[in-house]
C-alpha cells in the first residue's frame, strides 16, 4: 500500500546535466531592447556579451557568427525571429564551425547559475513542468501560414539545446521537420505550431526529426505534417516527431534515439492525403519512448498516437514503449484503409502503459476494418520475441501462434468504428485527475485550452497503481535476448522515483507524489510546522515551530542518522547525491518526505 509522499524535482525536472564540463567560453546573448539582461556580466576572455543590433531579433544572423565550438550560450528572454536555421553543427564542407555548443534559453538575464531559471504552472493543469519557464526564449519562424525555406534548429552531434521554445514555422523546403533536426540532445523545450509540407515526397516529422538523438522533457503541441500534393502516394511519417534509433538508419548498430518525459498533444499527420502514419511519433530502428503522455493526436491513415516501422536489427534495434499514458488519440481513415488508432508495429515491446479511449473512424465502419487499439505485424519468422499479431478492441490476437510475450502489463480500452468507447479490463476506469474531455485533434481555441489543462496523474484507488512491473519481462524460452535490453529508468515523467517497494504504476506518473519545483534552493516538501529544502549537497529542515525527532533514511530504507531538533532549523549533510527519506515526528504526527539531491 502506498503512502502519500512529497518530492523535490528541481534537479530531475530541469534535467540540466551541466555539471563540471569545461567550455571554451560562456556567451551571453540579449536583445537590444532588454538592456538590463546580463548587466552584471564582466566581459573578458571567458565571458562574452552579444547584444543584437538595434531593431534586430535575428539570432541566426546576428548572434550565431560570434560562437565558437565548445561555447556555453545563455540566451535571455524574448522573441528571436530568425531568418535562417540556428545550426549547432560542425560541417567543414559548409564552412560551419558551431558544433559542440550547449545553448540554454529561459533566462531573465540576472541568473548566475542555470538552475536559477524560474518555472511555473503556465498552462494551469496543476503540474509545474520543466518546459514551463517563466522567462521564455522563443526562436520563431515566419508564421503559421507564411511558407518558410528553413528549419528552426539543427542540433548536431555533441550539441545541446535546452529551454528554448521553437514555434510558428511553416516549412516547405524539403522533407524533414519544421522545428529542426536533432542528432544529440534537446530538452526542456516547447515545440508549438510547427508545420511541414512537402509536395510529392515523403515527410519525416512535422515538428522534429531525430536521428539517434535524445528528446528529454519537451512539450509538442499543434505540430503537423501535411501533403502539398493530394495526388501524392508517399507517406507522411510523424506529426510531431520522426525518430530513428540510430542516426544513419544502419543495421547492426546500438540504438540511441529516444523520447522521454515529454508531452505530445494536438498533433496531426497526413492532412491532405490518406497516408499519415503516427500522429505523435513515427519511429524505427530501436527508438525508446518512456514516460510520455500522448493524447488527442490524429492521423489520416494509421497510428493516431504512434507508428513503429518494422525495419531494424532484431538483435539490437527493438522499439520500446515504457510507462506511457496514451489517451484519446484518433485515426480518421477512408473506406478500405487498413488502419489502427494506435500503432502498426514491428520489433516492438510495451511495458507499463495505459492505452485508453483511443478511436479509429473508418467510413463506413465494418468489422473487417482494423478498428483496433494496436495493430501488429503477423510475421513469425524473426528470431527476436517482439510483439506481433493483431489487437482488436483491447485484446491481443494471435498470441497462441507467434512469439508475443513482451506485452506486460498494459491497460487497454478501444472504441468501435463510430468512436464509441468499448472498455476493456473488466470496464475499469483509469481514474485520471483531469483527462481531456474529447477525442482526436482540437477544432477550436477553446478545445486547445481544455487540452492544456488536462492532467493524467492518478487519483486514489486507480487500478493502475502498483499494477506494473519493475523490470523487463521479455525473456522467452528458446529465443536470444536482444543485445539492447529494455532499460527502465525507475523514475516517472517528472523525475520522481518509482516506488520500488511495490510494483511500478502503469502510465507516465507515479501515484502519491506531490511535485514541487523551484529555482536553486527548492522546497522538497512543506507541511504544517516545517519545510524541507534540498540545497546543494545537503538537506535543510526549516521553520520548525516545535521540537522534532528527525530520522534520515537512504532510498533502500537504511537509517543514516537520527537526532532530536529543538532549534528552528537543522542542516543534514549527506555523502552523495541520490534519493533520501526525511521522517519528522512532531508531537503525535509523523511526516515523511522524499528528497532528491
Amino acid at each position: 500500500m502506498k503512502t502519500r509522499q512529497l518530492i523535490s524535482c528541481a534537479a530531475a525536472t530541469l534535467m540540466l546535466l551541466c555539471s563540471a564540463n569545461a567550455f571554451a567560453r560562456r556567451v551571453y546573448v540579449r536583445l537590444a531592447s532588454d538592456a538590463t539582461a546580463w548587466s552584471h556580466v564582466t566581459t573578458d576572455f571567458d565571458n562574452v556579451l552579444v547584444t543584437l543590433p538595434e531593431g534586430s531579433t535575428d539570432f541566426a544572423k546576428d548572434a550565431l557568427i560570434y560562437l565558437r565550438p565548445g561555447d556555453e550560450v545563455w540566451v535571455a528572454k524574448g522573441v528571436y525571429e530568425n531568418s535562417a536555421t540556428v545550426t549547432l553543427l560542425n560541417d567543414e564542407n559548409a564552412g560551419l564551425q558551431y558544433g559542440n555548443i550547449q545553448l540554454y534559453g529561459g533566462f531573465a538575464g540576472t541568473e548566475t547559475d542555470v538552475n536559477q531559471r524560474a518555472v511555473t504552472d503556465k498552462d494551469g493543469n496543476g503540474l509545474t513542468e520543466p518546459w514551463e519557464l517563466v522567462n521564455e526564449t522563443n526562436f520563431k519562424g515566419r508564421g503559421t501560414s507564411t511558407p518558410s525555406d528553413f528549419r528552426l534548429v539543427n542540433v548536431g552531434s555533441g550539441s545541446v539545446l535546452d529551454g528554448v521554445t521553437l514555434s510558428d514555422n511553416y516549412y516547405t523546403g524539403s522533407n524533414n521537420a519544421s522545428g529542426g533536426t536533432v542528432a544529440s540532445v534537446i530538452r526542456n523545450c516547447i515545440l508549438r505550431d510547427l508545420t511541414t509540407e512537402y509536395g510529392t515526397g515523403t515527410i519525416y516529422g512535422g515538428g522534429l526529426y531525430v536521428t539517434g538523438g535524445q528528446v528529454e522533457s519537451c512539450l509538442f503541441e499543434s505540430c503537423k505534417a501535411i501533403v502539398g500534393d493530394a495526388a501524392s502516394t508517399n507517406t507522411v511519417q510523424g506529426g510531431a516527431i520522426h525518430v530513428y534509433g540510430v542516426n544513419d538508419n544502419s543495421l547492426g548498430e546500438p540504438a540511441t534515439g529516444s523520447v522521454r518525459n515529454s508531452v505530445i498533444r494536438n498533433c496531426t499527420c497526413g492532412e491532405g492525403s490518406n497516408m499519415g502514419r503516427g500522429a505523435a511519433i513515427f519511429g524505427k530502428n530501436g527508438c525508446l519512448i518512456e514516460n510520455c503522455v500522448i493524447y488527442n493526436n490524429q492521423a489520416s491513415h494509421t497510428g493516431g498516437a504512434f507508428y513503429f516501422h518494422k525495419k531494424g536489427d532484431e538483435g539490437q534495434q527493438v522499439n520500446r514503449v515504457i510507462g506511457c499514458t496514451i489517451v484519446n488519440n484518433s485515426t480518421v481513415a477512408p473506406e478500405g484503409t487498413n488502419s489502427s488508432c494506435l500503432a502498426e508495429s514491428g520489433f516492438a515491446e510495451l511495458y507499463n502503459c495505459v492505452i485508453w479511449g483511443n478511436s479509429i473512424k473508418v467510413y463506413p465502419a465494418t468489422i473487417d476494418d482494423y478498428t483496433n487499439t494496436i495493430r501488429l505485424f503477423t510475421s513469425t519468422s524473426a528470431a527476436y520475441p517482439y510483439m506481433d499479431g493483431i489487437a482488436y478492441n483491447g485484446t491481443i490476437q494471435g498470441a497462441e501462434n507467434n512469439k508475443n510475450g513482451s506485452f506486460s502489463p498494459i491497460m487497454l480500452s478501444s472504441c468501435d468504428g463510430m468512436g464509441n468507447p468499448i472498455p476493456d479490463t473488466e470496464g475499469l476506469d483509469p481514474m485520471f485527475t483531469n483527462p481531456s474531455p474529447f477525442m482526436g485533434a482540437a477544432l477550436s481555441a477553446s478545445d486547445i485550452e481544455m487540452l492544456r489543462k488536462a492532467n493524467f496523474t492518478l487519483k486514489e484507488g486507480s487500478p493502475l497503481i502498483d499494477a506494473g512491473v519493475n523490470e523487463p519481462t521479455n525473456k522467452i524460452a528458446g529465443y536470444d535476448q536482444a543485445a539492447s535490453v529494455a532499460a527502465f529508468s525507475g523514475k516517472d515523467a517528472l523525475g520522481a522515483e518509482r516506488n520500488v517497494g511495490d510494483n511500478f504504476d502503469i502510465g507516465a506518473y507515479e501515484y502519491g507524489v506531490e511535485y514541487v519545483i523551484g529555482p536553486n534552493r527548492t522546497p522538497a516538501a512543506t507541511a504544517p510546522h516545517h519545510a524541507v529544502l534540498a540545497a546543494g549537497g545537503h538537506i535543510e529542515i526549516v521553520s520548525l515551530d516545535a521540537p522534532a525527532a528527525i530520522r534520515l533514511y537512504a532510498a533502500n530504507g537504511t537509517l543514516i542518522r537520527s537526532l532530536q531538533a529543538n532549534e528552528a532549523s537543522v542542516r543534514l549533510d549527506v555523502q552523495k547525491q541520490g534519493l533520501y527519506i526525511v521522517s519528522l515526528t512532531i508531537g503525535a504526527e509523523t511526516y515523511n518526505h522524499k528528497v532528491v539531491l
